[in-house]
C-alpha cells in the first residue's frame, strides 16, 4: 500500500514539474521571438524539451511527452511566426464524464459520473480548422452492474489532441487522439475505499469525438465519446477497456 502511494506521488510530482518546465521553455522561447531571435527560440524549446525527457525515468511520463510533442510544437510554431494570421486562445475546461470499463462481464460495467478540468489552447490552422491540445484531469471509472455499492474510480492525466472543424458560426465537429496517464485507482465497496492502482495499467490510449457549441465568444460547451483501445487491466485474467460521455464547458482568455 505504502508502495502504491510513493508511486502515485512521484507521478503527481513528475507531471507537474513537466507542466511548469514546459511554460518557462515556452515562455522564454516566447521572449526571444519577441525580441526577433528565433534561432534563440529554436534552441532554448527544443534543449528544454531535451532535457525534460531526459530527465524522466518514468515509463508513462516518456509515452506522454512523444504524445505532447506535436501538441507542444504546434503552440511553438503559433509562438514563433511573427508574420502570420493565425491566432492562438487560451482558456479552462469544467465538466463531467459518464464512463464505465468494456468488458467480457458485468464488473464495471455500469456508467458512473466523474470531474474533469485543466486549461486547452486552440490554435487556428486553416480558415474553419484548428488543432485543439488539452491538458485535463479526467475521473473515469465504473459501477459493478451486480451491486450499486461497488464501483471504481480510474484518476487521470489526460492529454487529447483535438482537431477542429467549423461548420457554420457557433458549431464545430471535433475528433483526435487521446492519451490518458493513471494518476490513481480506487475500488468502493460497502466497507469503503481500498487503492488499487496496481491492478490498472499506467496508460490508456483513446480516440474521441463530438460537437462543440460556441455561442459566445468567450464561452463554448462540448460534447464527445471516448472510446478506449487497450486493456486497462494489469490483470491477466481481465480485459477491460475505458469509455466514456464527456460534457464539458470552455472560458476563453
Amino acid at each position: 500500500m505504502d508502495s502504491q502511494r510513493a508511486a502515485a506521488v512521484n507521478l503527481r510530482l513528475h507531471f507537474l514539474l513537466t507542466i511548469r518546465h514546459v511554460a518557462l521553455a515556452l515562455r522564454t522561447a516566447f521572449s526571444f521571438t519577441r525580441q526577433g531571435s528565433r534561432n534563440g527560440a529554436n534552441e532554448t524549446f527544443y534543449r528544454s524539451f531535451l532535457l525534460l525527457f531526459c530527465s524522466h525515468q518514468s515509463t508513462a511520463m516518456k509515452k506522454f511527452f512523444f504524445f505532447v510533442l506535436p501538441a507542444l510544437l504546434a503552440v511553438h510554431s503559433s509562438f514563433s511566426q511573427k508574420a502570420t494570421n493565425k491566432k492562438t486562445d487560451w482558456g479552462f475546461v469544467l465538466g463531467l464524464n459518464g464512463s464505465n470499463l468494456r468488458s467480457s462481464g458485468d464488473r464495471y460495467s455500469s456508467w458512473k459520473t466523474g470531474l474533469v478540468s485543466g486549461f486547452f489552447v486552440d490554435i487556428k490552422a486553416a480558415e474553419n480548422i484548428s488543432v485543439q491540445p488539452q491538458f485535463l484531469y479526467s475521473s473515469m471509472g465504473g459501477k459493478n452492474s451486480n451491486d450499486d455499492a461497488s464501483s471504481v474510480r480510474l484518476n487521470y492525466f489526460s492529454l487529447p489532441v483535438l482537431v477542429k472543424y467549423k461548420l457554420t458560426k457557433g458549431f464545430a465537429v471535433f475528433a483526435g487522439p487521446q492519451l490518458d496517464v493513471m494518476i490513481q485507482a480506487k475500488s468502493k465497496t460497502s466497507s469503503g475505499f481500498t487503492k488499487v492502482t496496481d491492478a490498472y495499467k499506467e496508460d490508456s490510449y483513446n480516440l474521441t469525438g463530438g460537437v462543440a457549441f460556441q455561442p459566445l465568444r468567450c464561452l463554448g460547451f462540448s460534447l464527445r465519446y471516448i472510446y478506449g483501445l487497450n486493456n486497462v487491466s494489469a490483470v491477466s485474467s481481465a480485459n477491460m477497456k475505458n469509455q466514456g460521455i464527456q460534457l464539458t464547458a470552455a472560458v476563453k482568455l
